[in-house]
């Protein structure tokens, strides 16, 4: 569960529910609120979209060999001002992601994130920096596993 909180948290990058949230994993994510912290330089002042708008899962799948866990997961997230902002923008991506990791030692040795179809009038910002935010997402994910398997083996 926390690889996929992780995986859609866009999290340091990017307590509001969404306009848009049906299933649990929706519902657990628009809780963390992925879009908390995202802010856009506009010169003189910066434009917080760090409201979250929607969230999307489209497939989430777990795989668990031995004690080996391979974790995949593919989705969509909305970011927006709020209502009473004095600049309005929106900014939205495809996330899909994947991971293993071994619950024996903890270990994390592969992490894959692709951000793609980036939408809202902030795109071309998000798509300038989808290589530092794939980055952070990695970064996260990694952390997320590690921490989950720990709290996994305390028990």
């Amino acid at each position: 569960m926390r690889f996929l909180i992780a995986a859609a948290v866009v999290v340091s990058a990017l307590g509001l529910t969404p306009v848009y949230s049906n299933t649990v994993i929706e519902k657990r994510i628009a809780e963390e609120n992925p879009c908390r912290g995202l802010k856009f330089d506009a010169g003189v002042f910066s434009i917080g979209i760090d409201r979250l708008q929607s969230v999307r899962v489209d497939e989430a799948a777990i795989l668990l060999t031995g004690d080996v866990v391979d974790a995949a997961f593919k989705g969509q997230l909305a970011c927006e001002t709020s209502s009473g902002a004095f600049v309005r923008a929106n900014a939205s991506v495809r996330i899909s992601a994947e991971a293993t990791a071994h619950l024996d030692t903890c270990e994390v040795p592969m992490v894959s994130v692709t951000l793609s179809n980036f939408g809202g009038s902030k795109a071309s910002v998000l798509r300038a920096f989808s290589a530092n935010i794939e980055g952070s997402l990695k970064k996260e994910i990694v952390e997320g596993l590690q921490e989950a398997c720990v709290a996994f083996n305390e028990d």
